[in-house]
């Protein structure tokens, strides 16, 4: 260590020892605000688990299989056709995938408008089906 080192750290332990009650309240002034950041990260963490298992459980999962021109059309004929469906199937029950998968459950998803003679509000359609969804889906509570 130099010199100038040394004695910096000389002058800043004999003031800690000099301004004891100081030196302790600021201390525990430290603690005391770690402690609390320690406990606030953790309430935050456990609020952005709770829900993101929320947002996966009551809308599409963690993964979505469709067709590549279904996101920019979003119409039923760019639906899965039976070969594709048997060969998802088929993937989902390899061995490779099925050691990582913990549930899968088929979905249809229709969205547009609802209207009557005095409005026409916006509408979203999911059927489902309730004896698969009970694994890990909360929307056979909600039906």
């Amino acid at each position: 260590m130099s010199t100038r080192r040394r004695i910096r750290l000389r002058l800043a332990l004999r003031n800690l020892r000099r301004q004891k009650r100081r030196s302790v309240l600021s201390g525990s002034a430290m603690v005391l605000a770690m402690a609390l950041l320690v406990f606030s990260r953790t309430i935050a963490e456990g609020g952005l688990e709770d829900w993101i298992d929320s947002g996966v459980r009551m809308g599409g999962g963690h993964v979505a299989v469709q067709a590549p021109e279904y996101q920019t059309r979003r119409t039923l004929e760019y639906r899965l056709s039976p070969e594709v469906r048997a060969a998802v199937q088929d993937a989902l029950g390899s061995p490779e995938v099925a050691t990582r998968l913990v549930a899968a459950a088929p979905r249809l998803m229709v969205q547009g408008l609802a209207s009557s003679s005095q409005a026409a509000l916006p509408a979203a359609i999911m059927a489902v089906d309730p004896e698969l969804e009970k694994s890990f889906s909360a929307l056979d509570e909600k039906l």
